[in-house]
C-alpha cells in the first residue's frame, strides 16, 4: 500500500475501503470517486524537503498552463 499507510486520513481508508464509499482502492492507489471520473488521490510524502502534492500540482501547471 505504499506511503497511503503513513498518512493518517489515507491509512483509514486502506484498512476499511467499505466504510468510505466515496473512495475506491485499485491497484494499491486510492481514487476520489467524482460522478464519472476518479482522481487519484496524493498521500502526505515529503521527497527532498517538497511534498508529493505539491511537485503534482507543479508540475500540472508547468505541462497545462504552457500549452
Amino acid at each position: 500500500m505504499g506511503k497511503y499507510i503513513s498518512d493518517p486520513f489515507y491509512e483509514k481508508i486502506i484498512k476499511k475501503p467499505d466504510e468510505f464509499r466515496n473512495f475506491e482502492v485499485e491497484n494499491s492507489l486510492v481514487y476520489l470517486k467524482e460522478k464519472e471520473s476518479k482522481v487519484l488521490c496524493i498521500p502526505k510524502v515529503i521527497i527532498r524537503g517538497r511534498s508529493a502534492r505539491e511537485i503534482v500540482i507543479s508540475e500540472a501547471h508547468s505541462m497545462l498552463a504552457h500549452l
